[in-house]
C-alpha cells in the first residue's frame, strides 16, 4: 500500500492525474523525499523501485518482461502438448535468466540494467537482475526455471504461479493478493520474506526458516469457517477451498510441509497452518467420520472454532443464556418466583445466567415438567460450555509457552 499512500501525498502536493506520475516523482524528487522523510526514512527509496514502472520507458519494459514470461510458459505446454516421446515424458524446463534480457524503446536496444540506470534506481552493477516494484497482476507463470532475479516489492496480484523452480530469487515485501500458488521448488538462497499472501491459494510448497519469514496471511474467520462447513456438508459451491479462487476471503494452505519451521518467529503461521490443514481435511472427509465424532467435531466447529477463539465461546455462551431468557420469560407463569422479585425479562435473564453458571439460587422454582427439563438441558450446555472454557484457556496458555 505504500505506492497508493505516496500518490495520496503528491496530489495534496500539487500532482494531478493527467501527468505521468513517474516523470513528476523523477522531476521533484528532492522536494518530496523531505516530506515523505516525516513518514518512514525508506519509503522514497521504496516508492522509487516502484514508480518508475509507470513511466514511457518502464511501461516498455514491463509489458516486454511480461510477454516474454508469457511466451516461455506457453512455449512448455506446447512443447508437453506435442511431446514425440509420449505424455508421461515431461520437456525440460526452460529457464528464465533477465540478466541479458533485451527489449526495444524508441528503436533502442535496452537492458533492464540500462533501464534502472537511466532513472537511477540501481546503484550496482553485481547481484541478481533488479526487476523490483513490477507489475505482474493477472500472470500466469508456469512451469519454468527462474535465475538470479530480484522481485521485491512487486506486484503479483490475482497470478497464476505454478510448477516453478527457482534458484537465487528475492520475493521479499512482493504482492501476492488472490494469487495462486503451487508446486514452487525454490533453493536456499531464494525468499519470500515478509511477502503478502493474503487471501491466496498457496498448495504444495515447502515452508522453512530461510524461505518463509513473517509472511503476511489472512486467517480463516469464524463466519467462513461456518460457510466451509456448511457447503461441504450440503454439496454447495459458494465456497471454493481447495481451489483458486479470486474471491477468496482468507488465505488457504493446502499440502505444506511445515516441519522445517523451526525459528520461535515462525511458530504461530506453523500453528496456523498445520491447525487449517487439519480443519480442512475433517471437513472435506465430514462424511467418512463417525457419527459420534462427526456430531463432536461440528460442536466444536460452531462453538470454539475448533478450540482457538474465546470471542466465538463467548459469543455462543451468551446467546444461549439469551434463549433460554426467551423461554423462562414467556413461560414465567411456570415458575416459581419469590415474591420479592418482579416478573420481567431481566428476571428470566438472572435466572438464565444463574442456571448457567450453577444451579441457581432457589429463588426460582419450576413449576412444570418442561420448566425442569428446560433447565436440566441449560445445566448441561453452561458445564458443558465452561469445561470448553478451561480446555481452551490451557492450550491458549501451552501454545504461548
Amino acid at each position: 500500500m505504500i505506492y497508493n499512500d505516496v500518490v495520496n501525498i503528491l496530489k495534496k502536493n500539487g500532482y494531478k492525474d493527467n501527468i505521468n506520475i513517474s516523470d513528476y516523482w523523477f522531476e521533484n524528487k528532492d522536494k518530496f523525499i523531505r516530506i515523505l522523510k516525516e513518514y518512514h526514512p525508506t519509503i522514497s527509496q521504496i516508492f522509487d523501485l516502484q514508480v518508475r514502472w509507470k513511466s514511457e520507458i518502464g511501461q516498455v519494459c514491463q509489458q516486454a518482461i511480461r510477454n516474454e514470461i508469457e511466451y516461455v510458459s506457453e512455449k512448455y505446454r506446447q512443447d508437453y502438448l506435442y511431446n514425440s516421446l509420449g505424455p508421461l515424458a515431461f520437456p525440460q524446463r526452460p529457464e528464465l535468466d533477465f540478466s541479458k534480457f533485451q527489449f526495444i524503446y524508441k528503436g533502442q536496444d535496452y537492458s533492464i540494467q540500462e533501464f534502472t540506470f537511466k532513472l537511477n534506481t540501481t546503484h550496482t552493477l553485481q547481484g541478481p537482475t533488479d526487476i523490483q516494484g513490477i507489475d505482474l497482476s493477472g500472470i500466469s507463470l508456469d512451469n519454468c526455471k527462474i535465475i538470479n532475479c530480484n522481485f521485491a516489492l512487486s506486484c503479483f496480484d490475482k497470478s497464476s504461479i505454478f510448477q516453478l523452480e527457482l534458484v537465487n530469487c528475492n520475493f521479499v515485501r512482493a504482492s501476492f493478493v488472490n494469487a495462486r500458488f503451487s508446486s514452487v521448488r525454490m533453493d536456499e538462497y531464494s525468499t519470500f520474506g515478509g511477502a503478502i499472501m493474503t487471501n491466496a491459494f498457496i498448495n504444495a510448497v515447502s515452508f522453512n526458516d530461510k524461505n518463509f519469514r513473517d509472511v503476511i496471511y489472512k486467517r480463516i474467520s469464524y463466519f467462513n469457517l461456518i460457510l466451509l462447513l456448511v457447503s461441504k456438508s450440503f454439496h454447495f459451491n459458494f465456497m471454493n477451498s481447495g481451489k483458486h479462487n479470486l474471491k477468496l476471503k482468507y488465505t488457504d494452505f493446502q499440502y505444506i510441509n511445515t516441519s522445517n519451521f523451526n525459528n520461535f518467529e515462525n511458530k504461530d503461521l506453523k500453528r496456523y497452518v498445520e491447525w487449517y490443514m487439519y480443519v480442512n481435511k475433517c471437513i472435506n472427509n465430514l462424511s467418512e467420520l463417525g457419527f459420534i465424532d462427526r456430531v463432536i467435531f461440528i460442536f466444536n466447529v460452531f462453538f470454539t472454532k475448533y478450540w482457538t477463539s474465546f470471542k466465538v465461546l463467548t459469543l455462543n455462551a451468551c446467546l444461549i443464556i439469551l434463549f433460554y431468557s426467551s423461554i423462562f420469560h414467556y413461560n414465567i407463569d411456570n415458575l416459581l418466583i419469590n415474591t420479592a422479585i418482579k416478573k420481567n425479562f431481566f428476571t428470566s435473564l438472572y435466572y438464565s445466567v444463574t442456571t448457567f453458571s450453577s444451579f441457581g439460587f432457589g429463588d426460582i422454582i419450576p413449576k412444570t415438567n418442561l420448566m425442569q427439563f428446560a433447565i436440566m438441558t441449560e445445566i448441561i450446555l453452561g458445564y458443558y460450555i465452561l469445561g470448553i472454557f478451561v480446555i481452551l484457556l490451557t492450550k491458549k496458555l501451552d501454545t504461548k509457552y
